[in-house]
């Protein structure tokens, strides 16, 4: 539909990482399973499985912190750019929408100007009369042409040409 914002489509990496960091976040991060200890197991050995499961959950716990902020990078790419095809097809709508406003205006100015001597004819009417009735039609005929044409040819314009 015209005027929508496009919706982002991810890629493979993004659906992969925002996979993993759903993953992570509902199931806590996994915990590496300490060795196997015997129960007369030494205290040195005790020790150095707890050091083990420590990095393993600190290596862990590195992954999660890397995919998030990899997916959080590559997210706010594709909502940025998404924003910038937004902006732009809202200010292409607004030009299309000032240069029908204009078209339709001096259509309406046009035709008034035109019509109004033949009306006058028709009608039998006095050129002074005629002359009262039709000059503020000009003035406005020449204000809003003039105005207009003018602005289309001032360099930096927003409305610098057709849409």
């Amino acid at each position: 539909m015209p005027g929508e914002l496009p919706i982002p489509k991810f890629t493979d990496f993004e659906l992969n990482a925002l996979g993993v960091t759903a993953t992570e976040m509902l199931l806590g991060s996994r915990r590496a399973e300490a060795p196997f200890l015997r129960f007369d197991a030494s205290e040195e050995e005790k020790v150095a499985a707890k050091e083990e499961e420590r990095k393993a959950a600190a290596e862990a716990a590195e992954r999660k912190e890397k995919a998030f902020r990899d997916f959080s990078s590559a997210l706010n790419e594709r909502l940025a750019s998404a924003y910038r095809a937004g902006e732009s097809s809202a200010v292409d709508r607004a030009d299309r929408n000032a240069w029908n406003a204009r078209s339709i205006t001096l259509y309406l100015v046009v035709l008034a100007v035109v019509a109004m001597p033949a009306i006058a004819m028709a009608i039998n009417l006095d050129p002074q009369a005629f002359g009262s009735y039709i000059a503020p039609v000009t003035g406005i005929a020449g204000t809003v042409v003039g105005y207009w044409f003018g602005s289309l040819s001032r360099p930096g314009g927003r409305n610098s040409g057709t849409p």
